[in-house]
């Protein structure tokens, strides 16, 4: 695939794209993350993917993340809540990448795609609070009918 081809899919995705060196510094996003964040993706240029400016995450899920990371290995929908630096507000990243070797085996990075899934996380919460209100009407109505 050529570069300009490339270029075309990044600049349609509603993803974004992603690249590290071996230290897991950023290297590469393509434009679609400045309109996620508010701010030029060269911002995060050279910062660590340790580094990624958090909201609440869970601790064992995030160090689970970067033992993947240290070990080279795939990762798949890692989720997690980010912090854009334009306003300090807070948004829901799904992201997967792949860890890229040279011909000799010698480990350069990754390379990934992002998501902003916010939209999804909090339907899915509203849906959970939904679900939990309604289970806990049933429980009234049961103890209503058993009452009566």
């Amino acid at each position: 695939m050529d570069n300009r081809l490339l270029h075309d899919f990044a600049e349609i995705a509603s993803d974004w794209f992603w690249e590290t060196d071996a230290e897991h510094r950023f290297t590469f996003f393509s434009d679609r993350l400045s309109e996620v964040v508010g701010v030029p993706a060269e911002t995060f240029l050279g910062i660590s993917r340790a580094e990624v400016p958090k909201g609440s995450f869970e601790e064992d899920l995030w160090k689970a993340h970067i033992a993947d990371l240290q070990a080279r290995r795939p990762f798949r929908d890692f989720l997690y809540q980010a912090k854009r630096p334009a306003d300090g507000s807070t948004f829901w990243v799904r992201t997967s990448g792949q860890p890229v070797f040279s011909e000799d085996g010698t480990f350069l990075g990754y390379r990934g795609t992002g998501s902003d899934v916010t939209a999804e996380v909090l339907a899915r919460q509203q849906l959970e609070q939904s679900n939990a209100e309604l289970k806990e009407r049933n429980s009234d109505l049961l103890n209503a009918k058993r009452t009566i």
